[in-house]
């Protein structure tokens, strides 16, 4: 294989070049203590070419880490100042110095094949901008007894994606040029929520996501999702959703809305059909108890009938007993008749 760089290129710049990692992942943190978790998580993955940019987004020094949780870091950023979500994610972007990347929140982690998974993909298809896997939901507290929730597990829908995000931050693997590609795409510093969902449609315009299949990393949730959030927080989630759709509008032409109505028009009708397929079941579950019911009723009336036959055959046997009885009392009769007859007969030939 021959390497062609522009003339101007210098030795060094080349030496970087085949140096540096192939993967970045990039860690966001408020220096919760969960975030040697995740850095071990990265230690441990099965594919080693990777680096580890950490930016403390706190205004706070970092909790201690362990060394080798420590050395496994390879940039860590302390701006020194509060870093807002989006700002954070940005400068990691503008650190990153490999061909993918992938981030990763200091609350979630990887199992040890996603890096090596996904960076396969990217690498089989150049026409891939991204490369995702399968994650599992777990409700965080205890964390010797993480309980599951549910899956994100879903195959790519460009259309889907428009209206709810089924991609958390750290499923996905993507090309850092492609971030780089005209328009330039960052997060948005107004959106204090869904910015990875923002930035994921950004990057939808430009090119393909591949799903692979298999779960190989966790989302870690609180204890209080699902619980109901305070109206505070309820009204910050909706007014994010009136960002995130204002900007969605700016971006959206006429084809785009037409696979809106269309996407929605199939999964109505797929929903529909479920639906009536639910409703069929649950008829024909009906109908087979019903069965049960009346097999049961048919059931019970043939026992009556066993028990009443088998009181009648008694009776029978017992006649047949008194039957028997009889015959052997007439028997007797007709034997002692006979005997006296023998005995006359008997009788008179001695009287001749």
């Amino acid at each position: 294989m021959t390497l062609t760089l522009p003339q101007q290129t210098k030795f060094a710049d080349l030496h970087s070049l085949l140096l540096r990692p192939k993967v970045s992942v990039l860690i966001r943190t408020m220096g919760r203590s969960s975030l040697a978790a995740a850095v071990n998580s990265v230690r441990c993955q099965l594919f080693k070419d990777w680096e580890l940019l950490v930016v403390n987004a706190s205004d706070q020094p970092l909790p201690m880490l362990k060394s080798v949780e420590f050395e496994a870091i390879t940039r860590l950023i302390q701006p020194g100042v509060f870093l807002d979500r989006s700002s954070a994610a940005n400068i990691l972007l503008g650190s990153a110095k490999s061909k993918y990347a992938v981030f990763l929140d200091d609350d979630d982690w990887f199992l040890e094949d996603h890096l090596e998974k996904l960076h396969t993909a990217l690498e089989a298809d150049s026409s891939l901008i991204a490369a995702y896997g399968d994650v599992e939901c777990v409700v965080s507290g205890d964390s010797e007894n993480l309980k599951a929730t549910h899956f994100f597990a879903r195959d790519f829908d460009a259309t889907a994606l428009q209206l709810q995000n089924y991609l958390p931050i750290h499923s996905v693997m993507f090309r850092i040029d492609s971030v780089e590609m005209a328009p330039v795409s960052r997060f948005a510093r107004e959106l204090l929520l869904f910015e990875d969902w923002d930035f994921w449609l950004q990057l939808t315009a430009k090119g393909r996501f591949q799903r692979v299949p298999g779960i190989s990393a966790v989302y870690s949730l609180s204890p209080e999702f699902g619980s109901g959030h305070a109206d505070e927080e309820n009204a910050q989630r909706l007014a994010m959703l009136d960002l995130i759709g204002a900007r969605q509008l700016h971006r959206w032409d006429p084809s785009d809305v037409t696979a809106l109505i269309l996407n929605e028009a199939s999964r109505t009708n797929e929903l529909n059909h479920e639906k009536q397929s639910a409703d069929l079941a649950k008829q024909q579950v009906a109908s087979l108890e019903r069965r049960v019911v009346q097999l049961a009723h048919q059931v019970g009336q043939r026992e009556i009938d066993f028990t009443e036959l088998a009181v009648q055959l008694a009776d029978i046997k017992h006649s047949l007993s008194e039957l028997g009885d009889y015959s052997r009392l007439q028997q007797l009769e007709i034997d002692t008749l006979s005997h006296i007859r023998i005995e006359h007969l008997n009788y008179s030939r001695l009287q001749q």
